[in-house]
């Protein structure tokens, strides 16, 4: 009786741990939440469009997996959670280098070593396994899709520095992520094109980041091209993220001089 009482009492302290951190469930309930929403929509629209279209979806689908390993919210702010956690945040705060310039120099060599031996050889699988075109030539249209691209992934990397940010405050990140990957669901394309919502919705989710991050480079890439007003919505976010993080970096290094550090 009393290793079932002691069994028991595990069970009790894990649950009443997982309860300390309530933020992270309910953002995982709100991803949830959101995927099934997409799930409605996908399926709705698959069975009112013609097979040409739900052709356009699957293809989208495909190139979403390469792309999705590239973005740098994530890691970017779990590396700077766990250097607030161990401790050496204040070392890296303090190096010739800034911890921007640090977290992007990193993030670069990390996302150099995942496009090259995992979404490059993953994209030319694709070609022979399922027959997947990539209308990309040397043009300017490539050039757009090029350029969305790179503003999607730095409003991205912007995005999870800010996340790292605010582990300064919070300490861990798990419960911001977690809404992040939930956001990118609904209002990112991160799995399908936003155009499976009815018009309203669509417009809508497109003037977010979110779809600045994915669904336009791979709209792009999908189509052959990015219309101008996508890059200029991107730039809009890019340059008020980037106003955001220095005004967040500006507060927290008065904050730890304020605490003696």
């Amino acid at each position: 009786m009393d290793k079932i009482w002691s069994r028991l009492t595990l069970v009790k302290t894990q649950f009443r741990r997982q309860t300390y951190y309530r933020f992270n469930t309910l953002m995982t309930i709100a991803g949830a939440l959101m995927a099934a929403t997409v799930q409605f929509f996908v399926w709705k629209s698959v069975s009112l469009w013609g097979h040409s279209d739900v052709e356009h979806i699957s293809q989208y689908a495909i190139f979403a997996t390469s792309y999705a390993l590239l973005i740098p919210t994530a890691p970017v702010a779990r590396r700077i959670s766990q250097s607030v956690m161990k401790g050496t945040v204040a070392y890296d705060m303090i190096r010739p280098i800034s911890l921007f310039n640090l977290s992007l120099f990193l993030q670069i060599g990390h996302f150099l070593f995942n496009l090259l031996t995992v979404s490059i050889p993953l994209s030319i699988s694709y070609h022979f396994l399922f027959g997947v075109k990539f209308p990309f030539t040397l043009s300017i249209n490539s050039l757009s899709i090029l350029c969305a691209s790179f503003f999607g992934l730095f409003i991205a990397f912007e995005i999870g520095y800010s996340i790292g940010l605010l582990s300064l405050i919070t300490t861990r990140t798990g419960g911001f992520l977690s809404m992040f990957d939930g956001l990118m669901i609904f209002l990112g394309g991160a799995y399908l094109p936003l155009n499976i919502y009815p018009s309203f919705l669509k417009d809508l989710t497109s003037l977010t980041p979110f779809a600045s991050i994915q669904y336009f480079p791979l709209q792009g890439l999908s189509n052959g091209s990015v219309p101008s007003w996508q890059l200029i919505t991107q730039l809009f976010w890019l340059a008020l993220l980037i106003c955001i993080t220095n005004i967040q970096e500006s507060k927290l290094r008065q904050r730890l001089k304020i605490a003696g550090g």
